[in-house]
């Protein structure tokens, strides 16, 4: 007998069953999104960009040991020169253009043949520096050259743009591209130097540490002597390490997870683990060829009483070799115009955004250590070489100044297309203006 008492109740559907999970599942990652985004923003975003205003000249403790190199195995695609120091490997190098002659002088960045007589018709462009000014060219080749057509002492030229530049270049070998490509035929109009970063960040951990003068090439050390075992693996980790770091980032920022606060946390953890891995493995390095050198890799002999005269050091050789190639340029009819390269460890030279503080800042990186102490030297070198000196010298450390949106890509120097196109623009503008011998506006 059927108990009529008993209250029915419907069973509940299967769509509504999968409806109520899908819910919950939407409030609870909704929760989670909330208290990322709240996590975010109270700390800081928790990546490692803290300390952003920290003042230019400020020095973290001589203790940290967290740096920017060295972070690459400094053999691998690059062969010896026995004048530029290293050169890309035109076996392996890729090719951005077709002339073979650039790719044989170790210059495979190029569009047009370096080497390469005076002509009425033509104005030959050459870009110096490191992988700053080589991405220069690369990313804003056809700006820079239009920018540079349009100037009217150039009127009826075409403006022949060849790279001189190369990753990890810093003076003087700048100074013994430029006379290498004199010494072997070519030519230059107008020679454009972009530099800074590489004379002021490589030195200590790269050559000096390492007990290598600081005028030899970064890293040299590491590419003539024989590696022990230690320093062999550590490298080979550090290649994986950054390329774990340059994983996360492109995951990080694809749709659509560079929406998520919890993708973001999780990526910046990831980001600050890294870091700290490489910052042990290149403290290892150190380490392990912190005995004496021997003369092929050590070059002239050298001491500092502190970091501060090492700096005052570097920035010398910076100046004279900068002079060098002014004088140079000057006795065969040409121009020459310097351009101290910005830098997102400068303190106010750009508001950064939050996607800058989480993949293109580290508080405490060897890279902010050393800006500080090295720019300001920098700018006050260059600003004698403009007032002494007559050369056209220009500090474009403010040139993003007012810019609000993403422009660096990495926490060392680089920036994104958008970047070099401005970078390109205000190179056009000073050239154009040809003055020297009075204060940079753009200090």
């Amino acid at each position: 007998m059927v108990d009529d008492t008993t209250p029915h109740v419907a069973p509940v559907s299967r769509r509504r069953r999968a409806l109520f999970i899908a819910l919950t599942a939407l409030v609870v990652a909704g929760a989670i999104e909330a208290a990322s985004a709240v996590a975010w923003w109270l700390s800081g975003s928790s990546s490692p960009a803290v300390g952003v205003g920290l003042e230019l000249g400020a020095d973290a403790a001589d203790g940290e040991e967290k740096s920017g190199g060295p972070v690459f195995d400094p053999r691998q695609g690059v062969v010896l020169h026995p004048f530029l120091g290293f050169v890309l490997d035109a076996e392996t190098a890729p090719r951005l253009g077709n002339s073979e002659v650039a790719r044989r002088l170790g210059f495979p960045f190029n569009l047009h043949k370096p080497i390469r007589g005076p002509s009425d018709d033509a104005l030959v462009v050459a870009l110096f520096g490191g992988s700053f000014a080589e991405q220069t060219y690369i990313f804003a080749y056809a700006e820079l050259t239009e920018a540079l057509a349009s100037i009217e002492r150039f009127a009826g030229r075409k403006i022949i743009l060849i790279n001189l530049a190369s990753g990890g270049y810093k003076q003087p070998q700048q100074l013994q591209a430029l006379h290498y490509l004199l010494a072997l035929g070519g030519h230059i109009d107008v020679a454009i130097n972009l530099d800074g970063f590489n004379e002021t960040a490589l030195i200590r951990d790269e050559n000096i540490s390492l007990g290598t003068h600081p005028s030899f090439p970064r890293s040299w050390r590491l590419r003539v002597d024989d590696l022990g075992p230690e320093t062999r693996r550590a490298m080979a980790e550090i290649a994986w390490l950054e390329d774990r770091r340059r994983r996360s980032r492109t995951w990080a920022s694809e749709a659509p997870w560079r929406w998520s606060f919890t993708v973001r946390l999780v990526h910046s953890r990831i980001h600050c683990m890294i870091v700290d891995a490489i910052a042990r493995r290149e403290a290892l390095i150190r380490d392990a060829e912190s005995g004496e050198a021997s003369f092929q890799a050590a070059g002239p002999k050298f001491h500092y009483a502190d970091w501060d005269q090492a700096f005052d050091a570097a920035a010398a050789l910076w100046r004279r070799s900068s002079l060098l190639m002014h004088r140079t340029l000057m006795a065969s009819g040409g121009e020459y115009h310097h351009f101290l390269q910005p830098n997102q460890y400068v303190e106010g030279s750009k508001p950064l955004s939050p996607e800058e503080l989480r993949d293109a800042y580290v508080g405490d990186s060897g890279f902010r250590r050393d800006i500080g102490r090295g720019y300001p030297r920098l700018v006050a070198a260059g600003e004698s070489l403009r007032a002494d000196e007559g050369v056209a010298f220009h500090s474009l450390l403010r040139v993003f100044a007012d810019r609000q949106e993403t422009l660096y890509v990495d926490n060392c120097c680089h920036v994104n297309r958008a970047g070099y196109r401005i970078i390109a623009e205000a190179i056009a503008r000073h050239v154009e203006n040809r003055d020297s011998g009075s204060p940079s506006p753009e200090r």
